[in-house]
């Protein structure tokens, strides 16, 4: 690190040019010198350390541990010691990094998704896609992947969403993360930095860390990304195009591959414009890089690679809730879902509209499906799930109450007529499946999400079901 890229740390200070100066010789100066006993300063003939980074990291300690310390804090309005946190702070920590490269290599296998991740971004240099769990930076020149960004932790993880989407500017060695609706800037936006770190004596390597979120400049980065963002649907560019029948027409026929849904114009330096898109198959990256003007295709594997992890299964939901005859019927859907070999954690989506007796039975009118879910850092992602309207016949017993009998209903025609057969002797009951308050639903599914999380004390914040992540607690 230069000594002009040193004074540069102090931007986001917000100081006068004078007092910047006045920093930066008290660290600069004191950068050489020691402490003797009687408390002097020994100035020391070797001036400079080696390695800008090493200045920095231990003037910043310095200033932290003596007295000019206090005085540069208070002049930054306390801003000193944050800042130093976020230059050592890297965007994702290797335990992190892993969930991001997992997740992106095991798409489709797990929640059956239709398309590979779109480029957020791409430049000569880097190489820019993400997921739910996050964002993954690959060095097209160095063939490997650089780094990764954790946006749950900012809160930027709109992705396959409807209405809000996270969006990326990549700007030379600077990322900034933030999220867009309906057009329009939505919270904060967050910067990041590709900065090289000595590893060892002589040697370094490219990291991304974290450089804090962005205010001034936010409205006009926002425009800048607007401006440059240029996207193409995938199947209609390319689907009919008879130049990439051999190389690209197993992409449409169905095979496993995906493909990513929208195709990211790019412009190289010496102006050359490609349309790039990336797909995936068997856990296997590639990016397709298209001439449009003189139909040249490039096709380049990315290697990303997966640690073997023993991972722990999401624990069972447990109701510990006080309606016995609820936790009877919760019971008996949760084992018939295992039964089917759900691939996610059972959650109930319920709604109950009757509930009556009718000799020694207790009947239970109501919808009884449930949501199985898998866990994405702090999100639960929905991965199948059914209604299942029905009649439950439940028989008490010392402790609470027994499943007798269940009255489903079919599929199709069927569906209609057996619900029908099994209301037939309570009025207006058969109206109320197709005519109840979905709002309601949705609550009674939070509340058993939120018992959910306390019961197992997981480190979740959001569900999707189908559209945007919600939060599972206000």
């Amino acid at each position: 690190m230069r000594e002009n890229d040193v004074r540069k740390l102090f931007e986001p200070f917000a100081l006068d040019e004078e007092k910047k100066e006045e920093l930066w010789t008290q660290i600069s100066n004191r950068g050489g010198q020691t402490e003797a006993e009687d408390g002097s300063l020994i100035v020391s003939k070797q001036r400079r350390l080696r390695g800008w980074h090493r200045v920095v990291a231990a003037a910043a300690i310095v200033l932290l541990l003596w007295g000019a310390g206090t005085a540069v804090n208070a002049a930054t309005g306390g801003n000193l010691i944050k800042q130093i946190r976020e230059w050592f702070r890297q965007a994702a920590d290797p335990q992190t990094e892993q969930d991001i490269v997992e997740e992106a290599v095991t798409i489709g296998s797990k929640t059956g998704e239709v398309y590979a991740p779109d480029i957020m971004a791409r430049n000569e240099r880097y190489l820019v896609f993400g997921n739910l769990r996050g964002i993954l930076v690959y060095d097209l020149q160095k063939d490997r992947l650089l780094g990764s960004i954790d946006t749950q932790k900012i809160g930027c993880a709109y992705f396959g969403t409807y209405r809000t989407h996270t969006r990326l500017l990549l700007k030379n060695k600077d990322i900034y993360v933030f999220n867009e609706s309906q057009g329009s800037l939505k919270g904060k936006l967050h910067q990041f930095r590709i900065r090289e770190e000595e590893i060892s004596d002589g040697q370094s390597e490219e990291k991304i860390v974290t450089i804090g979120t962005v205010k001034n400049e936010a409205a006009d980065l926002f425009r800048q990304w607007k401006k440059q963002e240029k996207t193409r649907d995938t199947f209609d560019t390319f689907a009919e195009d008879k130049a990439y029948t051999d190389t690209m027409g197993y992409l449409w026929r169905g095979d496993p591959a995906r493909y990513s849904r929208n195709s990211y114009s790019w412009k190289s330096a010496d102006g050359k414009k490609t349309l790039n898109f990336l797909t995936i198959q068997d856990g296997i990256y590639r990016l397709y890089e298209c001439n449009r003007k003189d139909k040249k295709l490039a096709v380049y594997r990315l290697c990303l690679t997966v640690e073997e992890r023993k991972r722990r299964p999401l624990p069972e939901f447990r109701y510990t809730g006080n309606d016995r005859a609820l936790a009877a019927i919760i019971s008996y859907q949760q084992e018939q879902y295992k039964e089917k070999e759900g691939q996610g954690c059972w959650i109930p989506d319920f709604i109950i509209f009757k509930r009556v007796w009718e000799g020694d039975q207790y009947l239970v009118f109501g919808y009884f499906g449930g949501i199985g879910y898998r866990k994405i850092g702090n999100i639960l992602q929905c991965v199948d799930g059914s209604n299942d309207p029905a009649c439950f016949h439940l028989k008490k017993t010392a402790d609470g109450y027994q499943v007798q009998k269940v009255d489903y209903t079919g599929d199709g025609a069927f569906y209609g007529k057996g619900i029908r057969k099994f209301t037939r002797n309570y009025p207006g009951l058969y109206k109320k499946y197709f005519h109840f308050d979905n709002n309601k639903k949705k609550k009674n599914h939070l509340r058993y999400l939120q018992m959910y999380v306390k019961n197992n004390d997981l480190d979740v914040k959001y569900y999707m079901i189908s559209e945007d992540p919600v939060k599972i607690f206000k």
